[in-house]
């Protein structure tokens, strides 16, 4: 979500053991310059997270 907006759906995601954090990838909507914004989740049991978008292949 970008403030109130849906611009995308989360397609696949999971716990990454070596980030320490939740990876996935999401499909927009829309083209748009996502890379390097933060944006918000809202996942099934209707808690909001934040997420970064990074180029992809991402590693650490």
């Amino acid at each position: 979500m970008d403030e109130d907006a849906v611009v995308g759906r989360i397609t696949a995601g999971i716990p990454s053991p070596t980030l320490g954090v939740g990876v996935g990838f999401v499909r927009f909507d829309k083209p748009g310059d996502w890379v390097g914004r933060t944006l918000s989740m809202r996942l099934p049991d209707g808690s909001v997270h934040d997420g970064q978008i990074v180029e992809l292949p991402f590693f650490d």
